[in-house]
């Protein structure tokens, strides 16, 4: 009986860990296309509009499974949407593995943005059903954390590892580690049974939730929020960042990366403190504001003037504490939603969110294509070019202040479709 007990007591938090070791895999192969870039270019053959094209393909699919993928979650569970999710994963790292062209870079970072959909918002939903609502806002930052430091992991020990392992050895063991995934998806998770009973019918009707949110004036407005806010992070810490950091300060690759996971350290540490403080002053739109200017600050700084390694490191920590902002917007989410249909509306926001990757970054490869020496392959890209594609980046800081300070509200606001 002690032994049952315990087992019922430790199922919450192994679901979680599980659902945070896939968004941890996910990360790892969201980031992967910033540490290959150059490699990827002169080996396909490609020029920096064709890697980014390339690139962006994991966040069209990406993206537009968010609005199914919380539907899908609602409906079936995490338990079977999780497993058929990291199985896609390794099936899109395995058609990479592959596959020599162009078309099998494109074809394997579609199914593997499919598969991914479902990682963040899974662990989020996983939290919210077996855990107390008012550990909410801790999921969330939690969530955030365990995002970057698979971020993390996907970029300065990936680069390192190209030292000593071959680049089809390194997929390889992306493929068997989203395979071993999927099949303790089906060991270890389960449904909650405390809130299986609650409005059963509704479960039928969770795809229908999507239209519902299309009505709801502040999902848009928070998920615009996040889309510029995590933008910057898409176009720059998860592509063209390491090799504008590479061209700008001639550093290694793998230098570069580290100093690139500053930011992710920085998203990890601002989901924590700010999370925290803007739930315990109920701060909530003031936070966002906060992040929005420290963005476009921090942003100007590390683009357009030269600094000194250990405070271009600073400033890129501190762009990360700066797109917390879009990891918090998911609470105020939380807040807009009833539990029902909770998972449909993480993923409509987390949709707003990750189509900036699908947008930004082929837009800055499409700059850089067309400043200086227009089919530039990595290496050959100069600061300048990317000063000038890069400008994008603050822009985005600075819309995200601008829809925090004049168009969110937080207030008695919940199960409501208005503004």
């Amino acid at each position: 009986m002690h032994r049952s007990s315990f087992k019922a007591q430790s199922l919450p938090f192994m679901m979680l860990f599980l659902a945070a070791g896939f968004l941890m895999y996910e990360f790892i192969l969201q980031v992967l296309p910033g540490v290959m870039s150059t490699p990827f270019m002169h080996y396909l053959h490609l020029n920096a509009f064709e890697m980014g094209l390339a690139a962006s393909f994991y966040y069209y699919s990406y993206g537009t499974m968010q609005l199914f993928a919380g539907a899908a979650l609602d409906r079936y569970g995490a338990r079977l949407t999780l497993c058929i999710a990291a199985l896609l994963c390794a099936l899109g790292t395995f058609c990479i593995l592959m596959g020599h062209h162009f078309s099998a870079l494109a074809f394997g970072r579609i199914l593997t943005g499919c598969g991914s959909a479902t990682a963040y918002i899974g662990m989020m939903f996983i939290g919210r059903a077996w855990f107390d609502a008012k550990y909410f806002y801790l999921i969330v930052a939690i969530t955030g954390i365990v995002a970057c430091t698979g971020a993390i992991l996907g970029e300065g020990p990936v680069a390192i590892a190209l030292g000593y392992y071959s680049l089809r050895t390194i997929l390889w063991s992306l493929v068997i580690t989203g395979m071993l995934l999927g099949i303790a998806m089906v060991c270890i998770l389960r449904k909650n049974p405390k809130s299986s009973h609650i409005h059963p019918e509704q479960n039928h009707y969770s795809f229908k939730n999507i239209l519902s949110l299309f009505k709801c004036t502040q999902s848009w407005w928070i998920g615009s929020y996040a889309f510029s806010n995590y933008a910057p992070i898409s176009g720059f810490a998860t592509l063209w960042g390491i090799p504008f950091i590479h061209a700008k300060y001639h550093l290694s690759l793998s230098s570069s990366a580290y100093l690139c996971s500053m930011i992710w350290l920085g998203i990890g540490f601002g989901s924590l403190s700010i999370g925290y403080l803007s739930q315990r002053f109920n701060l909530h739109v003031k936070a966002l504001s906060f992040c929005g200017l420290l963005g476009l600050l921090s942003a100007v700084l590390c683009i357009y003037t030269p600094l000194p390694i250990w405070l271009l490191a600073l400033m890129l920590f501190l762009m990360g504490i700066a797109s917390s902002g879009q990891v918090l917007s998911f609470n105020l989410v939380a807040q807009l939603h009833d539990k029902q249909r909770l998972g449909t509306a993480l993923g409509f926001n987390n949709f707003l969110t990750v189509i900036a990757g699908a947008v930004l970054q082929p837009a800055i490869g499409f700059i850089l294509s067309h400043t200086g020496h227009g089919n530039a392959l990595g290496s050959d890209l100069s600061a300048t070019q990317f000063q000038w594609a890069l400008s994008l980046i603050p822009l985005c800081y600075g819309i995200s202040f601008l829809i925090s300070r004049f168009k969110i509200k937080v207030g008695p606001i919940a199960h409501s479709s208005q503004d």
